[in-house]
């Protein structure tokens, strides 16, 4: 028989855990409006997650704040893989602290943006190209500090992570010797990345399909580079 609830009753935290402390095997399934997040527990280790397109501990930091939503919890459903091995506290923990990170890029983000109010020219050839490229999710143009002076629509599951990848980017290139390189290709499994100087303060950086061939979208990356410099 499953276990139903709303987190509005048991908070979000406390649902993790009750698997975890009863040593339960099983499905917990958490449903917030539209998305539905889907964790695996065997012996009360949380061992798989998904939610939506993201698997394993990123999910965690996706659906810390839920706080209105219902669950079920079904025991004796086994997990299709292992994609979770840190323990259960330790990853709540470290999925709170991701969280108000991801909070914090996206305030300074927000608030730096102001001081670039040129930046929407820009905008037009970056959200044309992602309109006109299948593979192409997200285009942006980050300043030196790291600031999004431009870019095209987010799409939502990247809404989260994107303040960590240009954080990233902008630390990657700050550090790099003799300035921001040419032309990066970095490939996380999940999504990949190119990086393009457009001049010395300006970095261009898209986010592909995991799936796309590099050559074309080194091609694909190099004429919007071409679209973006005759906007200066």
């Amino acid at each position: 028989m499953a276990l139903k609830g709303t987190l509005s009753d048991l908070g979000l935290v406390t649902l993790l855990q009750f698997p975890n402390s009863s040593r339960r095997s099983g499905l917990l399934s958490i449903t917030v409006d539209n998305d539905q997040a889907s964790l695996y527990y065997v012996d009360g280790n949380l061992v798989h997650a998904t939610l939506g397109d993201l698997t394993g501990q990123q999910v965690l930091v996706e659906m810390v704040d839920w706080k209105d939503g219902t669950f079920t919890f079904e025991t004796g459903v086994p997990s299709p893989e292992v994609t979770i091995k840190k323990d259960l506290h330790r990853l709540i923990m470290w999925a709170l602290k991701e969280r108000d990170e991801i909070k914090k890029a996206q305030a300074e983000a927000e608030q730096n943006a102001l001081q670039h109010p040129d930046g929407h020219i820009y905008e037009q050839p970056l959200r044309d190209f992602v309109a006109s490229s299948p593979s192409h999710v997200w285009a942006s143009i980050i300043d030196s500090a790291g600031v999004i002076i431009a870019r095209s629509d987010l799409p939502s599951d990247l809404s989260e992570i994107a303040p960590v990848i240009v954080k990233s980017v902008s630390a990657f290139v700050n550090s790099y010797p003799g300035g921001a390189p040419d032309r990066v290709i970095i490939e996380d499994g999940s999504r990949t990345l190119g990086l393009m100087s457009v001049d010395k303060k300006l970095v261009l950086l898209t986010v592909v399909k995991p799936d796309t061939k590099i050559g074309l979208m080194c091609i694909a990356l190099g004429r919007l580079l071409d679209n973006v410099r005759k906007k200066e």
